[in-house]
């Protein structure tokens, strides 16, 4: 009995010792810490496509009055401009006092994001303003253009209605389009000109990448409206052109151009032009009268035309031509024919001829 007695009085005794209010348990008090300052740390001022995540996360730390970071403390971020959204409004920091948080842009324009929280007092308190600029987005490339389909239509592109001197080139090309039923142009077409009069170089064409194919055009000797037909299969497109005088080169008289009387001086002839120290033009032949004959002389070509009735029944003719230069001299000869115009004989008789100038 009196160990028990004992034992209880221990108890009691020790149970005593720790009721008091005065006393000291051996734990250390925990006084929470209440956030003074937000520093933002990275992701402020970015740029990105409206309704897209930004690149970076929102970085910011979480201070005390002193300036130590403080962990395990909520802070929230509030969208405030700009429509977007954050992943997760509330958000502990960690270890070091930062917090961390993923944006998501809203329409285009101006964005801010608030980092909010509650102080000491229990006021709601704005700590910091993250910032952003949503863009709108790039357009959509174009649709990749469609493979043009058969030639449907053929059209003058350009070098229609020119003028130009009669035997000359026109300025510009003539060029014309292939397109087929949508409109795209086709390549790889063969494209023949056909003018109606002159030349074109080449004749024949390939349209390029542009469905275009040219060719040029030297305009024939007529005065007046031209045409020229560009043709592939089943198409034809018609272009015109004008052609205007050539300026004359300005002859030349030579000194024995001109109209010449000869006549028989016997029963045969001998027609000689001669400059006094060469020929000009001579002919020779037989004839059966003394009746004058004319024809002229063209001494720059050495052409002689017309002829002469000699007597009835009977004509001369001259032709064939002879080289002759300025200065007189002459090189080749003609021909004189004679007719028996009852059995177109030429005659036999002999006599020389003595022509002049008129």
């Amino acid at each position: 009995m009196k160990t028990f007695a004992l034992l209880l009085m221990v108890v009691i005794g020790l149970a005593g010792c720790g009721s008091g209010t005065g006393g000291n348990t051996g734990e250390a008090s925990v006084v929470p810490k209440t956030v003074a300052t937000v520093v933002i740390s990275d992701g402020d001022n970015q740029t990105g496509t409206v309704t897209t995540e930004l690149a970076s996360p929102l970085v910011a730390k979480v201070l005390d009055r002193d300036g130590n970071p403080i962990k395990n403390t909520v802070v929230n971020f509030v969208v405030t401009q700009g429509d977007g959204a954050v992943f997760a409004p509330a958000v502990t920091s960690d270890l070091d006092g930062f917090v961390r948080q993923r944006w998501t842009l809203g329409t285009a324009g101006p964005q801010t994001v608030e980092v909010r929280a509650i102080d000491a007092q229990g006021n709601a308190v704005v700590f910091a303003t993250f910032h952003a600029t949503a863009t709108a987005p790039p357009p959509p490339p174009p649709p990749l253009p469609l493979p043009p389909g058969p030639p449907a239509t053929l059209e003058a592109y350009s070098g229609n209605n020119q003028t130009a001197e009669q035997l000359h080139q026109l300025s510009d090309p003539l060029r014309v389009l292939v397109r087929d039923s949508n409109g795209t142009p086709v390549p790889g077409v063969e494209v023949t000109f056909g003018p109606q009069q002159g030349t074109v170089s080449p004749p024949a064409a390939i349209t390029d990448v542009a469905g275009i194919a040219s060719t040029t055009w030297i305009l024939g000797p007529d005065m007046g409206f031209q045409f020229l037909t560009a043709t592939i299969a089943g198409r034809t497109v018609n272009f015109s052109a004008t052609a205007t005088r050539t300026v004359p080169i300005p002859t030349v008289q030579h000194p024995y151009d001109g109209l010449y009387n000869c006549a028989v001086l016997g029963d045969s002839f001998y027609v000689s032009i001669s400059n006094g120290s060469s020929t000009i033009y001579e002919f020779s032949g037989v004839i059966l009268t003394d009746h004058p004959v004319a024809f002229n002389l063209t001494e720059s070509t050495g052409a002689v035309t017309g002829g002469g009735q000699i007597s009835l029944g009977r004509r001369i003719e001259f032709s064939g031509g002879l080289a002759l230069g300025a200065n007189g001299s002459a090189s080749g000869g003609g021909i004189a024919t004679f007719y028996e115009m009852s059995a177109w004989a030429i005659p036999t008789s002999t006599g020389p001829w003595s022509c002049t100038r008129q």
